[in-house]
């Protein structure tokens, strides 16, 4: 697979996203995925993601594997 898929999956939110649920036990749902970003920096901008009750905005970085985080030192 490469990043680019999940890059398309992202922009066009082509999962059920009332199926995430993080350790807590709290509902995960994206709002707004956000802008693509094709220059250097996060994948996408203006995001808007909702934990629970807690809203967050902001950048939105896509990796692969977790391990890439650290090696392009995020």
């Amino acid at each position: 697979m490469k990043e680019e898929l999940l890059h398309y999956i992202w922009k066009f939110q082509l999962f059920k996203s009332h199926h995430f649920i993080d350790d807590k036990g709290d509902e995960i749902r994206v709002i707004k995925p956000g802008i693509y970003n094709k220059n250097e920096g996060p994948d996408f901008l203006q995001a808007h993601i909702l934990i629970g009750e807690m809203n967050f905005f902001g950048s939105v970085e896509i990796h692969l594997k977790s391990s890439d985080w650290n090696k392009h030192k995020h």
